[in-house]
């Protein structure tokens, strides 16, 4: 479904019968998007997966994710969308929101990570980080928001009338009643209990503004809607720059309590729980740093 400018459907499959829970994870084509995305195929979910650019990619994942659920057993579809162009972006999200059947499960987990100091930093390098990082969830967030939260608080109110005791989830539904946003922040931009670092000054800057944005979400949507952030240490050493080098990579393990790097699977995991598991959690942040951010 190619929509205006704003994004174009690199693989299109039959249209979403809403009958299983749908997740939309942005960046879910490679790495711990990727991870992601393979954890709710796993559980049974329809999935849209977003990228910027590399459309080869984005079927490859498709094919893995469908492979990872059973022939058969899901709908996958990719869309690409340039986070960093803001009206491109509130022109998709539109879109999305008039298209899906439903929406249970949004991950905002797309970032860039522009190394930068305070002597180095560049005004459009910043702006891209805040843009992709921080605003264009918020964007997305306002017209899924309706989505995630359609009938639900209908559904919540009858279920509590029947019991006093909430039944949890079963398997392959999204949370129950509710609707769940779960967003990646970072261990190193949590404020005063992060771990900042002085190379990576935009970037940290964004992230610092979603997880605020996470909180506000948190209060404006509730109680049909949950918001919740995941915030990793180093699950995978990047492939590139200083964080590559075996020096840099031994001082970071020798100041993790847990003694090594987490695992992508590791960091999905918790995103799935907060977003289809932890139904009475809302406003927080889980670290998955292996103890880092203790020391």
């Amino acid at each position: 479904m190619p929509t205006k400018k704003s994004a174009s459907t690199t693989r299109i499959p039959e249209n979403f019968s809403g009958d299983r829970p749908i997740v939309l994870i942005t960046g879910g084509t490679r790495r711990l998007g990727l991870a992601i995305a393979e954890r709710f195929a796993s559980d049974g979910h329809d999935i849209v997966i977003t990228h910027r650019s590399d459309a080869a990619l984005a079927r490859t994942a498709a094919r893995r994710l469908e492979a990872v659920a059973g022939e058969g057993r899901i709908v996958v579809r990719v869309e690409r969308i340039d986070l960093s162009n803001i009206t491109l972006v509130e022109d998709w999200a539109r879109d999305m929101a008039r298209m899906l059947p439903r929406l249970d499960v949004l991950v905002h987990n797309a970032s860039t990570y522009n190394a930068a100091t305070l002597s180095s930093i560049e005004p459009g390098d910043a702006i891209t980080d805040f843009t992709v990082n921080a605003l264009a969830p918020v964007i997305i967030t306002k017209h899924l928001a309706p989505l995630l939260a359609r009938d639900k608080a209908m559904v919540g109110a009858a279920a509590a009338a029947e019991s006093d005791v909430v039944p949890m989830p079963s398997s392959g539904s999204a949370a129950g009643a509710q609707g769940s946003i779960v967003t990646l922040c970072d261990i190193h931009a949590l404020g005063e209990s992060g771990r900042p670092r002085r190379t990576h000054l935009g970037y940290s800057l964004s992230k610092a503004a979603l997880l605020e944005a996470t909180m506000v979400m948190a209060r404006d949507l509730g109680p049909s809607v949950r918001v919740n952030a995941v915030a990793p240490g180093i699950v995978e050493f990047p492939a590139s720059g200083v964080e590559e080098e075996q020096a840099h990579q031994r001082e970071y393990i020798r100041r993790v309590p847990m003694g090594r790097v987490g695992t992508m699977n590791e960091a999905a995991e918790a995103v799935w729980w907060l977003a289809t598991r932890a139904t009475y959690t809302t406003g927080q942040v889980l670290r998955i740093d292996g103890g880092r951010s203790i020391t």
